[in-house]
Parts: C-alpha cells; structure tokens; sequence
C-alpha cells in the first residue's frame, strides 16, 4: 500500500496547484516527478477531478519486466487547514514484482517513490484502501513465493480482506517446504492487525526426517508497531518419518506470545501409531511451556499409551530363562523373564523433563518417569538431582532412585549416584525376598558400581532355596562378587567364599546342614563369556552327615571339584558311613553348562 500512497504524493503536490490546468500541465507535472526519481513509467489520466484522480494502464519499471502493471489506480484527496492530504486509494487489477533482500521487502523502481525511512515506530497511516485483485510475485533467497491481496477499508481500523499465498519450493536452513498453500483472512482494528486461516504444506523434509500433509490454523494478532504478537496454531500432519522412528500423523495446538527478543507459550502436540525399531506406541504426546530468543527453553511432560517392546526384544529376553534349567534359580529366571514379557507388550510411560539449548550447547533433566503395565507391573525414577545429559560434551549424570514392584517383578528400590558426567554410577539396590515355582531368592543390599564403559561390579550376599536336579536345596547361602566387562564377559567369585547349606536331598539322599569353603577353579566360580560357561569350585576336606532314606550315614572326603565347562564332579579320599561314594556320586548332578 505504500507504494500506492507515494505515487499519490507526487501526484497531489501539481495535481491541487495546477488544478485549472487540466489534463496538459497534470501529465507534464506527473512525467517530471517520475522522471526525477528515475522510475520509468507509461499510464493515461482519465480523469482529473479536484476530490479524485484516476490513472489506467498503468505501468511503473522498465517496459520488459514492470515491477507494477494496473488496469487503474484512484486516488481520493480532501482539503484541510494544513493543505491536501490523501484520504484513499482504489485500484483494481494490480500486478507486482519483490525481492527480498537482506530481510527486506525491494519493489525496484517503486522503492524510490516510497518515503524514506524514520526512527518513528512503525503505525498504519489512516488511508481508505480498495484492491479488487493485488498480486505479487516475491522473490526470496529461500525461493520464489506468489502473494495475492484483495480487500478494503480503512487501513488503520476496519480494514478487512484475503490474503493468500503460494511457493512451489522454499528452502528454508537445509530443509525444504514443497507446496505451500495459505488463505488467511485479514483483519485490522485499532490499528493493530489480525491474520486467521489455513497454511498448508505438501511435505516438510529436513535432511532424512520427513513430514507429510502438514496443517496449520492460525489465529494471530499483531501490535499497531507489527514488533510483538499473539495467537494460537492449531496443528495436523499426516505420516512422518525421521532415522529409526516412523508415526501415521501428530497434531495439537501451540499458544504463543511475543516480539523479535522472544516467543514464549504453552505447546500440546500428539502424535499416533509411533514405531521404533525398540518397540510402538498407540500414542505419545508432549505438552509444556517453552521460550525461544538467545536460548531455548522447555519443561513439561512427556506421555505414552497403548506402548509395547518390540516383539524381537521381548524374544531375546524370554531366551534367558532358558539359561538357569536344572539349578535351584530356574523356576525365578522362568518367573522373571515372564513377568518381563508381559509387561512389556503394554504399557503407559509418564515423564517430567526439561531442556536447555544456548550457543550450540545443550541440556535435559528427567525428573520424573513412571511406567505402568497392564500386567500390573510399575517402574518409577525419580528424587535427588534426577537424570541429567548434556551435549555435545556434556554427558550423562544421575542421581536419583528407581523403584520396581507388581506384575510378578521383584519389588526393589535402587539408588544412583554420579559423581559427576562420566564418573562411575554407584548405587544400592535393596530387594525384597522373590519366590516363585517352589524357588525364593533373597539378597542383602546389593552394591554396584558401574563405569562409562560398561564394566560393572557386583556385591551381595544370597541365600536361595529351590530344586535342583532330582532334589531340592534350601538354605544355600554364600556372598557374591561379580564383574561384568559390558562385553559378554560375566565373573563371579575369583576368590574362595564360604558356603552354607541348611538342607540338601537329592534322589532320597538328605545332607544335614553344613559349612564349606569353596574356592574358583579356573580364575572363578563361574565365567560366562560369549554364552560359554566356564569356571567351578574346589572343596576341602569336609565332613558332611545325613541320611539315605531312613538310614544315617556320614560321608568324609579329603576333597572335591566341579568343573562346570566339561560337567566334571570329582570327589578325593572319600570315607563312608553306611552310604557307597559310588551312590553319592550317582545320586548328585553336576550342573549343566547352560547353569
């Protein structure tokens, strides 16, 4: 519009003055004002009136490429104590051509009509405006946008009109926007406008992350100065793709409010049917405040429903219980990968989280998550400093608890602690007794430490009663130090521990309780590296007293091994009661090597 009032301008200061002149002297005063700003020109006054003008064929720029071409232009003067002002401009078809340079709006020749620049805030002048059907074609450095205006009224209040906008291609900070498509309506009261409509995008692609089909309905109200703004975005797309993530459609609703420093609001987006290679959800949907100036800013929470591990997973899992056949542990590995396998084909996660993002810097703190199963499992992180990352150096931090119950899990509480980023995670887990299939576990505190790379090391004391072969042990008690590599590598017990035993049948044999030393073979009790099973125990001389059936018997021996990579059991010096070694020997397996 106000290129149409500069022409105006030039028009008014001979048009009033030379009013008796009529058409002759008007059109050498109109040649000589274009002429002496350098705007090539070609129109036809058809008429000249004191309260109006009207110019037809209208054309401004070179003669090869015009930056305006219209079919007529009216102008509506009036007369006040200061002299002539412009009340309004009419124009019908008006064609224009833009450049967008260095953030700003050229229109070529019409640039040197346009009055200069000022310090002053930016207001709308209060002009009567018509357009019937005003295009534009913009040029961008982001690629070529096609503009279309009409409307009319004052343009400072009650303004009232159609805008609409078209882009084959935009690209816009590596990413590209194919058929774009927007038709808002605009409204201007108080001086200050207001823009409500559709933008629609065919396709959103940022490098190998794509989004179809994308809808957003705008209500947004700009300040008289057009430095700050408000309004809504109501969002819908179809089907989205990034690396290792793939959903059928999101949609929500954004809120915001600001000016050039910062943006601020509250965001509610949705999105469905999301797939990982790690497992799907029915939904996962965050909501929560955010700021966007120098930094970035966000805190709210993160939720997902209808969730499920993927099946390949909950396979590989459901493999270990496999593991444990034929010790006493068995029947708790076949409960525990169970209950691991229902609880992940459905659940909801619920999150607490907030990110920071400065100067190519950035950080995110999980305070709070909560899982819940429909097999009644529950899964919950939270308390102390929470967990925090931070990139691109920055790493990760924990200091918080995770607590585990329900669904036929172990109800434990685990704390962890971190230093610092990158410092080993040390923590204590406390677990209650577990039972299951005639088996119960019970463990003292356990005490881990882990370190960045994965090497992790265990401590506890267990005493563990179930089956074992054509048997059953209770009472088993011994401490615990294990070390995994992150590798595939499992160690437990490189020195000699203490073994205690409250009752041992096996095949109608029934030891009494006993005490033994046991000490690795090999370099451990038990070594587990790339599913192979090594290790074993030596035993000192002991003297052990039970019975077989109703008879008593004691049995001596100077010692004993198992060699658990060959199922070798071996016994030295043995001395019987009533019992022959060669029915001790028959009556006990030796474990497997899956054991």
């Amino acid at each position: 519009m106000r290129w149409l009032g500069g022409i105006a301008l030039v028009l008014l200061a001979g048009v009033i003055a030379l009013w008796l002149a009529r058409k002759p002297i008007a059109e050498g005063f109109i040649d000589r004002e274009l002429a002496k700003a350098g705007v090539p020109a070609r129109y036809e006054i058809a008429n000249l009136a004191l309260g109006g003008q009207r110019l037809t064929n209208v054309v401004l720029g070179d003669p090869a490429h015009p930056d305006l071409v219209a079919d007529w232009v009216e102008t509506r003067t009036g007369v006040g104590l200061s002299g002539p002002y412009l009340e309004g401009v009419r124009a019908g078809k008006v064609r224009l051509r833009g450049r967008l340079v260095d953030g700003k709006v050229s229109l070529g020749a019409i640039d040197r009509l346009l009055p200069a620049s000022t310090s002053k805030p930016f207001s709308l002048p209060a002009l009567d405006v018509a357009v019937a059907d005003g295009r534009m074609r913009l040029e961008t450095p982001q690629g070529v946008v096609g503009l279309k205006l009409a409307g009319s009224g004052k343009l400072d209040d009650g303004f009232r009109g159609t805008l609409a906008a078209i882009s084959e291609r935009l690209d816009v900070g590596g990413c590209a926007i194919d058929r774009l498509a927007a038709t808002v309506k605009l409204r201007i009261d108080a001086a200050k406008p207001t823009i409500t409509g559709p933008v629609r995008v065919s396709r959103l692609a940022c490098g190998t992350t794509r989004a179809d089909h994308i809808v957003a309905d705008l209500d947004v109200g700009l300040s008289a100065a057009l430095d700050r703004w408000q309004g809504t975005a109501t969002l819908k797309t179809g089907a989205a793709r990034a690396p290792g993530i793939a959903l059928a459609g999101a949609g929500g609703a954004i809120d915001f409010t600001g000016s050039a420093a910062a943006t601020s609001g509250k965001a509610d987006i949705a999105a469905d049917t999301v797939r990982t290679v790690e497992g799907r959800a029915r939904r996962v949907s965050i909501a929560g405040a955010y700021r966007i100036g120098k930094q970035i800013l966000f805190d709210g929470r993160v939720r997902a429903s209808g969730a499920a591990v993927a099946q390949a997973r909950l396979a590989s899992v459901g493999g270990l219980g496999s593991v444990a056949v034929g010790t006493p542990v068995a029947p708790l590995a076949v409960a525990m990968t169970q209950a691991i396998e229902r609880a992940g084909r459905g659940f909801a996660a619920d999150g607490e989280v907030s990110v920071r993002l400065a100067d190519g810097r950035g950080s995110a703190v999980l305070s709070r998550l909560a899982l819940a199963s429909a097999s009644g499992a529950r899964v919950a992180l939270g308390g102390g400093s929470r967990v925090a990352i931070g990139w691109p150096k920055g790493g990760v931090r924990l200091d918080t608890t995770l607590a585990l119950q329900g669904g036929g899990l172990p109800e434990a509480r685990v704390s962890l602690a971190q230093a610092k980023p990158g410092a080993a995670i040390r923590g204590v887990a406390r677990i209650a007794p577990y039972a299951a299939g005639g088996a119960r576990l019970a463990l003292t505190p356990v005490t881990f430490s882990a370190t960045p790379g994965g090497a992790t090391s265990i401590t506890t004391q267990a005493t563990l009663d179930g089956p074992i072969a054509n048997g059953r042990v209770d009472g088993l008690s011994m401490p615990v130090a294990a070390l995994w590599d992150g590798r595939g590598r499992l160690v437990v017990n490189t020195g000699c521990a203490p073994l205690a035993i409250r009752r041992l049948a096996i095949s109608g044999l029934v030891l009494d309780p006993s005490r033994l030393t046991l000490c690795p073979v090999d370099g451990a009790l038990v070594q587990v590296d790339g599913g192979r099973i090594s290790g074993g125990a030596t035993i000192a001389a002991a003297k052990l007293g039970g019975r077989l059936g109703i008879t008593p018997i004691t049995l001596a021996t100077a010692g004993a091994t198992v060699r658990l990579a060959d199922r070798g059991f071996r016994i030295e010096g043995c001395r019987r009661g009533s019992a022959r070694p060669s029915v001790l020997r028959d009556s006990i397996s030796a474990p497997s090597p899956a054991a």
